[in-house]
C-alpha cells in the first residue's frame, strides 16, 4: 500500500486508501473530474503498480488482486462491474470501508471522513494522456494467466489442483454444468491475492463463458456465507469418493 501511495504521490495522482469489509486487504480509489475511455484508466494504473512493484513487468501477482473496470468495454446488454462501496455499516464499525489517514502510516481513518469527501482531488483524462505518451503505453487486453502468478499462489494453485473436482473442472469446462461452474468459482474467489483471475482463467474455456457473466457468478460467490462445499458438489452430480477432510475444496490450500 505505502509503495503504491508513494508512487501516486511522485506523479501527482490523488489516491485514497481504504480497508476492505473484511480487513484483510485494501482497495484504492481514484477519482476523475469526468469519465474516461476504461483502457486509459486501467493503462495507467498497471503502469503505476508496476512502477510500484506491487506487479512485476509480467504482471505477476504479489498483493495485487483486481482492477476496477475490470475490462476496457462490456457488451450493449452488460452492465459493467458490481463494486464495494465506502462506508460499509457493520464493517465500518471496526475501522474498515473508511479512507484511512496517509499521516498515521495507513492504520487508522480519518476522523471526519465527510469532510475527506468534501475535499475529494480528482484528476482529469488528460493527466492518463500525459503518462500514456510519457510511458508509451497502448491499448491492451491486461489478463493474467497461470503463468503470471507468484511463487505464493502458484503454490495454493497446485494444492487446488490436487481437489479431484478442481481438476475435473478444469479438464472438463466445455461442458460443466452450471451448478458446478458456479461452485468451481465460489471456491477458487477465495484464493487470496489472485482469486479473481483464478476465476477467468479456469471459466474462460465454458461454453457460456463472457467477462460480464464471470463477473456476476465471482460478486454472488463474494457476498455468499461461504464457498460450496463437498457435499453440496456431490449433490450436484460430481462423484467423489476421496476422503481430504476439508469441507470444501478452497480448505486444500490451507493444508
Amino acid at each position: 500500500m505505502n509503495n503504491f501511495y508513494e508512487t501516486c504521490q511522485i506523479q501527482c495522482i490523488p489516491c485514497y486508501p481504504l480497508r476492505s469489509k473484511s480487513g484483510k486487504g485494501y482497495h484504492t480509489y481514484i477519482f476523475f473530474y469526468s469519465p474516461v475511455p476504461a483502457w486509459k484508466g486501467r493503462a495507467v494504473t498497471f503502469a503505476l503498480l508496476q512502477e510500484a512493484r506491487v506487479i512485476g513487468e509480467g504482471a505477476v501477482l504479489s498483493s495485487f488482486d483486481r482492477l476496477f473496470p475490470n475490462q476496457d468495454t462490456i457488451g450493449r446488454k452488460a452492465f459493467g462491474n458490481l463494486i464495494a462501496l465506502p462506508f460499509q455499516g457493520k464493517a465500518a464499525k471496526f475501522g474498515h470501508t473508511l479512507f484511512l489517514d496517509p499521516n498515521k502510516g495507513f492504520r487508522e481513518p480519518y476522523e471526519n471522513q465527510f469532510e475527506i469527501l468534501k475535499r475529494i482531488e480528482k484528476i482529469s483524462e488528460l493527466k492518463l494522456d500525459e503518462l500514456i505518451e510519457e510511458w508509451d503505453l497502448h491499448q491492451k487486453n491486461y489478463q493474467l494467466t497461470l503463468n503470471d502468478f507468484s511463487e505464493e499462489n502458484s503454490r495454493a494453485i497446485k494444492k487446488l489442483l490436487r481437489c479431484k473436482f478442481i481438476k475435473w473442472c478444469k479438464e472438463n469446462l466445455e461442458t460443466l454444468p452450471e451448478p458446478l461452474w458456479y461452485a468451481l468459482i465460489s471456491n477458487l474467489v477465495s484464493v487470496r491475492p489472485g482469486g479473481y483471475s483464478l476465476c477467468h482463467e479456469f471459466s474462460r474455456e465454458h461454453k457460456n463463458y463472457t467477462p460480464e457473466e464471470t463477473y456476476y457468478k465471482i460478486h454472488q460467490a463474494m457476498d455468499a456465507t461461504a464457498p460450496h462445499t463437498c457435499e453440496y458438489i456431490r449433490k450436484n452430480g460430481f462423484r467423489c469418493d476421496k476422503e481430504c477432510k476439508v469441507k470444501a475444496p478452497v480448505a486444500l490450500i490451507f493444508q
